[in-house]
């Protein structure tokens, strides 16, 4: 099927993957969380999060009270993401996209409940000659009490 508004652009259908695995190898202690540990949460990972106040694994979650403190991760943990994005032309050098993102993080022998965490959203994308500038919006589909239900991300690049 021809559409004459898209006669001289096109779709691009863009998709990541990404994963990780982290064992602790020590025979005492564990390994700081905070320093090599997986989070979700941001543009780079799942945009209907804000990745400083709101990400997954929360210090709530891991067992880190308020006032700081640092978990020693002693077991295994996983994570995977898996982001979707639709992009297409609007007019000249800006266009559109929607998207998709997901993904989970497991510690073992640590129950953080509903593990997968995912956001939908849209986006204006400016072309510039040394990257795209984005304005995004994303909705979170398994919001959780006290966590906002979007997020607006501002962003060089893609991913």
């Amino acid at each position: 099927m021809h559409l004459p508004y898209f006669k001289n652009d096109f779709m691009v259908w863009a998709n990541s993957v990404r994963g990780g695995y982290l064992r602790n190898l020590s025979n005492s202690g564990g390994v700081p969380y905070d320093k090599k540990g997986f989070y979700l949460g941001g543009t780079s990972t799942i945009r209907g999060f804000d990745g400083t106040s709101e990400y997954f694994p929360s210090n709530e979650q891991l067992g880190i009270p308020v006032t700081g403190g640092t978990y020693y991760m002693k077991t295994v943990t996983s994570m995977y993401l898996f982001k979707s994005e639709l992009r297409f032309p609007i007019y000249g050098n800006i266009g559109g996209a929607l998207f998709y993102d997901g993904g989970a993080v497991h510690i073992d022998g640590l129950n953080l409940g509903d593990e997968y965490r995912d956001a939908v959203g849209t986006g204006l994308h400016y072309n510039t000659p040394v990257g795209s500038v984005n304005l995004e919006i994303a909705w979170k589909l398994d919001q959780k009490p006290g966590e906002s239900p979007w997020n607006f991300h501002l962003s060089i690049g893609s991913f």
